[in-house]
């Protein structure tokens, strides 16, 4: 399941909830950028959404999850924009090694990619490959022992695929995206 805020804010109180619920994996959504589509910088404060979470709060995640014997994995939305992706690489190799350092093995990290990534401004088939390769290039180090981190990418039902296949092509897997909400 993928989990935001609330388990960000309390880990141990969301945490045994899942355990309760009979999961075994939980994804953090590390940041809400999903009305970016401007060039931003990863580590910038949103007009809408949130901030990328801390490391701190990521290693509590972690290690209540290590402790439940739940799998933990981190989700961040993705952009084509090069600051966007140095950024994002950094934070999640820094957050990754911060898990580890903490004794809690980060399994997947899935990339979001829906309109801030499909939409972005300046976004098109060479931005989308050219892209992608960076992130690929930049996140390598995290396939690697010690860390053994498989990558992933989800996009919801009407993101375009030429936009999702470059980043697809060398992820591990594809998940489908499903969000329960109020009104469905």
């Amino acid at each position: 399941a993928w989990a935001g805020a609330s388990l960000i804010r309390d880990p141990l109180a969301n945490v045994l909830a899942a355990k309760a619920m009979g999961l075994d994996e939980l994804h953090v959504m590390v940041a809400d950028h999903s009305a970016w589509r401007r060039e931003h910088a990863f580590s910038d404060r949103p007009d809408k959404g949130r901030r990328a979470a801390s490391i701190a709060s990521l290693v509590r995640v972690g290690e209540a999850c290590a402790e439940a014997g739940i799998d933990v994995g981190l989700t961040t939305w993705v952009m084509p924009h090069e600051r966007y992706i140095d950024g994002c690489a950094g934070y999640l190799l820094e957050a990754v090694e911060a898990m580890a350092v903490a004794g809690c093995h980060v399994t997947e990290i899935i990339f979001d990619a829906e309109e801030p990534w499909t939409m972005a401004d300046g976004a098109r088939a060479w931005t989308w490959n050219r892209s992608a390769e960076r992130l690929r290039i930049r996140l390598a180090p995290l396939r690697e022992q010690p860390y053994e981190v498989r990558f992933g990418v989800t996009g919801i039902g009407y993101a375009r695929e030429p936009a999702l296949d470059p980043i697809a092509e060398w992820c591990d897997f594809v998940v489908t995206d499903a969000a329960a909400t109020e009104n469905n």
